[in-house]
């Protein structure tokens, strides 16, 4: 039972970070073009039968805007989400009572609905831009100095946790924190300037760090303010000297060619530019409609997943056996002896809307063999015991939780042999004496031996299964709540369901400056026992996690490449083993360096020495040193059965000279060989500066267009060697100790999405 609860925490906490399918049904599409009110209406009739009279239920309804609700909700798509975005905004509030479940199904329900109304139709971002233009208004130095000041104290209550600003907890802390470059940020007087706004990003950095302890509220408090203090400080700055709501206004235009561009033609750069512009206005506080409405139509749903009830059924560990030995005192009967107890642990998923939800049922038998001491004899009995207990487990993002367990026990003895102990004098009598009372109270202490075996097989069950939920517990907030709260990244949407066909969970995984989403996913085929689909907007905001600031370099052609920074141990583990992956960089590198060389001869009026036609040489090797983009440092576009790839790098050293923003675009054809994926490179490299978006901007100045010329001939000669960027890259199948290795049964990468199904092998001959 330990080796069973064990896993199924596992799969509930890999499930949880690649979740699942529509809470409508597994392989159905979610609705964008009519919105469906029912869902809504249920949840507004389960909340005022829950509230029922009286005018406390009425000041709720009065609160959260019920009234107004049952007036829109039934026009479908012709509601007005104005009294949708007001009781929205309510039931997000921190009022108490708000978190109980009747409120928090209406606000899932109802958050749904807005979703299906923003998706109707092709917005007019200029006119909803536009709408807004003058919101903004100008930050006061008396808004800004309180600003500051709640950054202070945020820092001060750091302080304060460490036991003081001058403790040795306090130094290191403040050592990794990069504090000296901080503190003078709390000074009124201190003059903002780029370069301490640059060092500023530098200690937001750390603050968002992947290290164990920056999860604390008191430390994500403080990088809370630190943001909101570095985000309005170009603003107050600006503000001293003019009028910045034009600013502002052109922020709002660039925003909507952005969104507008991402509507007919999503990439990795429109995604990217229009999420960070909506993080700025968002931070700015202003236009909060036109933020919702925004991430309303661009913040869908973009993690799927579903495991069906075979994945449970297969668990390993179910059956068990072990002896152990019998005391008890039944009817003033001492009872000694062993027991040899056999099991079977069953799972069985519940229907369950709002949480993961399965009944444990543990069924066994136990064979005694005992004796009993009462007076004079001795009692020699084989005892055959049945039991039956069960209890159901409850999964969530919020809580992992176990109901009391409840067990059925029956008891049948057969006494085998009655004897008198101390000597043989009136052997016969006392045990004819005994025999009798036995037999009068044998169905009896059956009974109480079934009873106590109930007590303990309760109290073990119990025990057992609140010590497997608290390692799950932990396991899942270590591993996957601590690294997104460290990160600042809190899924804002996440539905945990259960039905007896299986498990399904969704979420969209994106920060307030990214996007999500702007469509369901494909229907995929029916059948698959796992099911994975990820939106390439969900793979787009975990690379910054990963990847932010990464460092690869190389001294010498021996070395091995070494990858620097705050990055997941997996992509270490896959640098050590993929060292031909990492040393990508250093053809970069190199081609960057050789491409300068080239332009270099241009500008200075020499020419190539080889033919038009000829192959770029090969440089030897030089030392390198490449770091990608803090902010962004890589993207992915899935589409047409393709996976295009853009590696952003900020920095590029090579032979002492440095390079900075440009990007390297390559395509794999993604692909299916028996149960493996293969990721196979098709076309050429493309090289274009950081932020130049090949879809839509057509303009490079004559300087980067002949650089990217020679810098995408020597890239792709690399390639083409084999020294660069892998031709193909295949990806092992999956395989799960208690089953084997999964058949791959469906791939498709087709409108931002990656669809990936598989089944579990048939059972083993026995």
């Amino acid at each position: 039972m330990k080796s069973s609860l064990r896993m199924l925490g596992f799969c509930f906490t890999t499930l949880v970070v690649f979740a699942a399918v529509s809470p409508r049904g597994y392989g159905q599409e979610s609705p964008t073009s009519s919105p469906d009110p029912a869902p809504v209406l249920a949840a507004l009739d389960r909340v005022d039968a829950w509230l029922g009279a009286g005018e406390n239920a009425q000041r709720w309804r009065r609160f959260v805007g019920i009234p107004a609700l049952r007036t829109e909700v039934p026009k479908g798509p012709n509601a007005n989400t104005a009294p949708i975005t007001h009781a929205l905004e309510r039931l997000a509030s921190k009022a108490p009572g708000l978190e109980l479940k009747p409120f928090a199904q209406l606000r899932d329900a109802l958050s749904d609905f807005r979703r299906q109304l923003s998706a109707q139709g092709t917005p007019d971002f200029a006119s909803l831009a536009a709408a807004v233009s003058d919101d903004r208004q100008p930050l006061t130095p008396e808004q800004f100095v309180k600003i500051r000041a709640t950054m202070r104290d945020r820092a001060r209550d750091l302080e304060q946790a460490w036991g003081g600003p001058n403790t040795s907890l306090a130094r290191g802390w403040k050592k990794f924190l990069l504090w000296d470059q901080l503190e003078p940020n709390f000074a009124d007087d201190f003059e903002i300037t780029r370069g301490s706004l640059m060092k500023l990003d530098e200690v937001l950095l750390r603050f968002r760090a992947n290290q164990p302890g920056l999860e604390l509220p008191v430390f994500t408090d403080a990088a809370r303010a630190i943001a909101r203090y570095r985000a309005l400080a170009t603003w107050a700055t600006a503000s001293k000297s003019r009028d910045i709501r034009a600013d502002y206004g052109e922020l709002l235009k660039q925003i909507a060619v952005d969104l507008q561009r991402h509507f007919e033609n999503p990439t990795t750069e429109t995604a990217w530019k229009a999420g960070r512009i909506l993080g700025v206005i968002d931070n700015l506080g202003h236009s909060a409609d036109f933020v919702r409405t925004v991430r309303d139509r661009f913040a869908q749903k973009n993690i799927i997943g579903f495991a069906s009830a075979r994945v449970l059924e297969n668990l390993p560990n179910r059956d068990f056996s072990q002896a152990r030995p019998v005391r008890d005192c039944i009817l003033g009967t001492s009872i000694f002896g062993s027991a040899q107890t056999m099991g079977n642990v069953r799972y069985e998923l519940v229907p369950a809307d709002d949480s993961i939800q399965l009944m444990v049922h543990l069924t066994g038998r136990a064979n005694s063999r005992t004796n009993g001491y009462n007076g004079p004899v001795r009692i020699n009995s084989l005892g055959n015991t049945s039991y039956a207990a069960s209890k159901r487990l409850s999964f969530s993002d919020v809580v992992f939780e176990a109901d009391p367990a409840v067990a059925e026990v029956d008891t049948r003895t057969q006494i085998k042999s009655i004897q008198k102990t101390g000597g043989q004098f009136a052997a016969n009598l006392i045990e004819k004496v005994a025999w009798k009372r036995a037999m009068e109270s044998k169905r009896q202490a059956e009974r109480i031996s079934a009873a106590h075996t109930r007590e303990n097989v309760i109290e073990e069950f119990n025990e057992r299964v609140a010590k497997d939920l608290g390692d799950a517990r932990l396991r899942y907030q270590t591993r996957v709540r601590d690294p997104l709260t460290r990160r600042a990244v809190t899924p804002e949407y996440l539905h945990m369901s259960s039905s007896p066909n299986g498990i399904e969970i969704e979420t969209t995984f994106a920060a307030r400056y990214q996007l999500a989403a702007n469509q369901g996913p494909p229907v995929p085929k029916p059948g698959h026992d796992l099911l994975l689909q990820v939106h390439e907007s969900a793979v787009n905001n975990y690379l910054p996690l990963a990847l932010a600031s990464a460092r690869i370099s190389q001294e010498t052609a021996e070395q091995a490449p070494d990858l620097q920074g705050d990055v997941p141990n997996w992509i270490k583990v896959l640098s050590v083993k993929q060292p031909k992956l990492a040393g990508v960089a250093a053809t970069g590198a190199a081609v960057v360096d050789k491409a300068s060389e080239t332009i270099d001869q241009v500008v200075e009026g020499e020419a190539d020495e080889r033919g038009p036609n000829a192959p770029p040489a090969l440089p030897p090797f030089r030392p390198y040193a490449i770091t990608l983009n803090s902010e962004a440092p890589a993207g992915v576009h899935f589409d047409d059965g393709k996976a295009v790839i853009r590696v952003r790098a900020s920095k590029l050293y090579s032979d002492d000279v440095e390079y900075s923003n440009w990007d390297f675009i390559i395509t794999y054809a993604v692909m299916q060989q028996d149960d493996r994926i293969v990721l196979q490179r098709v076309g050429d490299i493309e090289v274009f500066p950081t932020g130049f978006d090949p879809a839509w901007d057509k303009q490079l100045t004559a300087q980067q267009s002949g650089f990217r010329s020679t810098l995408a001939k020597n890239i792709n000669a690399r390639a083409n060697a084999g020294e660069s960027f892998p031709k193909e890259i295949p990806l092992d199948p999956i395989r799960v100790a208690a089953v084997g290795t999964l058949l791959l049964n469906e791939i498709k990468v087709d409108d931002g999405w990656l669809t990936v199904g598989w089944i579990l092998p048939p059972p083993a001959a026995p």
